[in-house]
């Protein structure tokens, strides 16, 4: 229930903040209709050359810095007060001058308000993706086209037990242990090439100081706009003590030196998470 209250009141706030901005938005509008008006009004005839600019003006600073609404009320404001603007006999302004002002702002809003809606739209992705890479519980790491890293995720620092700095600019692959190194690179490679668009392994990983830990990594490309491999991402999870389980259970599955054979693999995975079943 206090989860829920939570989800109200924060949507609640989320309202309150939209209408805010809709308010001042469309006060913003009037203020800058009434400016326009009144400028081409008490200045003539300095604006004679150029009638329709103050008024132009006045809706696109609306739309940029208000909203795409807002941008039309002063789209309205400036085309009813438009009368009042230039003075009698002024021969600057008639009813095509009109139309050509609505039409030409009309498609200016929309532009703009489009432009505003897309970074708008960009940012907030970056901001989700920016939290989902912050605080994953598993370990990511960004790879160029050639398989180096281009950064990594606070959870693998955790994994490496190093900071990111240390691994920028490293191939990926060197993190492997050296029995996988071969195999993780024709697989990365036959990746960017465009053979496959992701692969998984099971592997050790050297951390920082040296020691191994086992982990399921998934390498999925990053396809740019031609439809081409311009990168990778690797989520990788320890899964140490899943195989710890596995070895203890079935002790034929790994070698002395920790490797895993593919002998009775299958069936010993089976008979782990059985036994990991019976003790819950």
């Amino acid at each position: 229930m206090d989860v829920i209250h939570g989800m109200l009141e924060a949507e609640i706030s989320v309202e309150e903040i939209t209408t805010q901005v809709n308010v001042r938005a469309y006060a913003l509008a009037v203020a800058l209709s009434m400016v326009a008006v009144g400028s081409i009004r008490f200045t003539w005839p300095f604006f004679a050359g150029t009638p329709l600019l103050p008024l132009f003006s006045a809706v696109a600073i609306a739309t940029h810095f208000g909203s795409g609404p807002a941008g039309l009320l002063a789209l309205a404001l400036t085309a009813a007060g438009s009368t009042l603007a230039f003075p009698a006999g002024a021969a600057s302004f008639d009813l095509r001058a009109l139309v050509t002002f609505v039409l030409v702002s009309v498609l200016a809003n929309r532009i703009l308000d489009g432009r505003k809606r897309f970074a708008a739209s960009l940012k907030k992705s970056e901001a989700e993706f920016r939290a989902v890479w912050e605080h994953a519980a598993l370990g990511a790491a960004l790879l160029d086209r050639r398989g180096k890293i281009e950064r990594i995720n606070p959870a693998l620092e955790r994994l490496f037990g190093a900071p990111a700095a240390g691994y920028v600019g490293v191939p990926f692959v060197d993190c492997n242990h050296p029995d996988d190194t071969d195999g993780e690179r024709d697989r990365l490679t036959n990746l960017m090439l465009g053979g496959e668009p992701f692969y998984q392994r099971e592997q050790q990983y050297r951390r920082h100081d040296g020691t191994y830990f086992w982990g399921n990594v998934t390498v999925s490309s990053i396809i740019d706009e031609k439809g081409a491999p311009r990168g990778a991402l690797a989520i990788l999870e320890d899964i140490t003590v899943r195989r710890q389980e596995l070895a203890a259970v079935c002790p034929a599955t790994s070698t002395p030196s920790g490797r895993s054979t593919a002998t009775k693999t299958s069936a010993c995975t089976t008979a782990a998470s059985r036994a990991a079943f019976r003790r819950r």
